[in-house]
């Protein structure tokens, strides 16, 4: 993270003493710059962006269904960025006995302006979003609180899942007493080891369960598949090449969706896995790495990421047809990611997103309300209902346009709390048809803010260059 800071400061630092860049522009786009890079440098990492910070201030992050988190970032580096340079020049008058005050009443006013614009903008949008938004299926989330080391044991598993089921029963039982049948049950990521579909007597076990309820069902799980491989290796007894087959083993981290006819509709397998927790970065190169992770984890997954995003089909009981995917935990976070999950050949593909997580590795730190966070910018930058159905908590609903009620749309018990909780919440997630322009062009105003600073980054080497050379030919040894 560090190197970020770091390279933030050079830039920003070329494009001022070098380039003449007012560092009310500097800043901003070169933050950008840095973000952007976070979020794919070394399988990225785009966590705690400025933006996010700023999850409630709903007028101000409309934006982001242009820019993306983005912007709002660069508007905060932009304000923030003009309070430095006041801040800078009045210390400067110590020194000077005179206020620099040049530039900064255009600076303010173009400041201004820039506010004032967004706000209108997203007073607007949120107008029209809330206009357009309409209520979806019913959805009833069940929050087991199960803890990591004992879905490691193979003996706790069935015990667990017996548990989740009878949770389950209880929820829907109440449900139907206040007359308020869901039309899906979401069980969180990896509540099913090994998925439903490990043998068909399995498939058939599960298939029966969702007919008995009646609703359509999704559930993260564990997808084991064995392929026969050739290897070709070179023998050096023989002194040639041979070949050798053998079983192959792949273990995904997935998502599994059953109709209420209790159907096994398909299953999404978790495309951008989370280093060192489900695989590790290297280890061919770094093989020593893995006994690292096994002595602080306990143990070393290695997953195999999905190869492409899978659309779900339902409809609720009033016959009405939906679409949504699935992002699973880590996946919530890339913004471009995210915009797969419902946009496809120019169009809205995804009516809502159910993002199932388990964020038990988090215990009750403040990671809990930061994804949180991130979850109503993917709401906004893509103008599509979001579900959060967790393991550990925090499990939400979040609407089109970012809004979600700490008190109402999030699962708490009778103590208020809404971590290390199980319960059960059932709401309608919120649609809207809207396409957004983010969800079109995805991470293009991040793209630009980083080659632009790219481009200030070689020019300013290139001047000092040319500065060398000149002085050199002044002052010649």
């Amino acid at each position: 993270m560090c190197v970020y800071f770091g390279l933030f400061a050079l830039m920003t630092n070329l494009a001022v003493k070098r380039l003449r860049v007012p560092l009310m522009l500097a800043a901003p786009v070169a933050w950008v710059a840095c973000e952007y890079l976070r979020a794919f440098v070394l399988t990225g990492f785009p966590w705690l962006f400025l933006a996010h910070t700023q999850y409630a201030f709903l007028p101000l992050i409309q934006i982001s269904d242009i820019t993306g988190a983005y912007g709002v970032s660069f508007v905060i580096v932009l304000v923030n960025a003009f309070i430095a340079e006041v801040v800078l020049r009045f210390i400067a008058r110590k020194r000077y006995r005179k206020l620099d005050a040049r530039g900064l009443l255009p600076r303010a006013i173009c400041l201004a302006a820039v506010f004032a614009l967004v706000l209108v903008y997203g007073f607007a949008r949120l107008g029209a979003i809330r206009g357009k938004m309409k209520e979806g299926p019913r959805v009833l989330l069940i929050q087991p609180n199960v803890a990591q080391y004992l879905k490691r044991e193979r003996e706790s598993r069935r015990t667990l899942t017996g548990d989740i089921e009878t949770l389950t029963d209880t929820a829907l039982e109440k449900a139907r007493k206040e007359n308020r049948e869901p039309d899906m049950i979401v069980w969180p990521e990896t509540m099913i080891q090994p998925g439903p579909d490990c043998s068909p007597d399995c498939t058939a076990g599960w298939s029966r369960k969702v007919r008995e309820r009646g609703c359509h069902f999704l559930a993260g799980g564990t997808y084991v598949r064995n392929e026969p491989h050739v290897y070709r290796y070179w023998n050096p007894r023989t002194n040639q090449w041979e070949e050798h087959e053998d079983d192959v083993t792949d273990w995904h981290n997935s998502a599994y969706f059953f109709t209420a006819d209790g159907k096994l509709e398909g299953r999404y397998d978790k495309i951008h896995l989370v280093p060192f927790g489900e695989f590790v970065p290297l280890g061919n190169i770094f093989p020593f790495m893995d006994d690292v992770i096994l002595q602080s984890a306990g143990f070393v997954r290695d997953l195999k990421g999905g190869e492409g995003i899978t659309f779900f089909e339902m409809t609720d009981a009033g016959g009405n047809p939906y679409t949504f995917s699935t992002p699973i935990c880590y996946e919530v976070g890339f913004p471009d990611l995210f915009a797969s999950f419902v946009e496809e050949g120019g169009e809205k593909k995804a009516d809502f997103i159910v993002n199932i997580s388990n964020d038990g590795w988090f215990h009750e730190s403040a990671e809990l309300e930061q994804t949180t966070a991130m979850a109503a910018f993917r709401a906004v930058e893509n103008r599509v209902g979001v579900i959060r159905a967790t393991n550990t908590g925090i499990s939400a609903f979040i609407r089109p346009d970012g809004f979600f009620s700490w008190e109402n749309d999030v699962l708490k018990d009778e103590h208020g709390r809404m971590k290390s909780v199980q319960g059960f919440l059932l709401r309608r997630v919120y649609v809207c048809d809207d396409l957004s322009i983010y969800s079109r062009v995805k991470d293009v105003f991040a793209i630009v803010m980083l080659a632009l600073s790219g481009a200030a980054l070689l020019a300013s080497f290139i001047l000092r260059g040319s500065s060398k050379a000149r002085n050199s030919r002044t002052h010649p040894r």
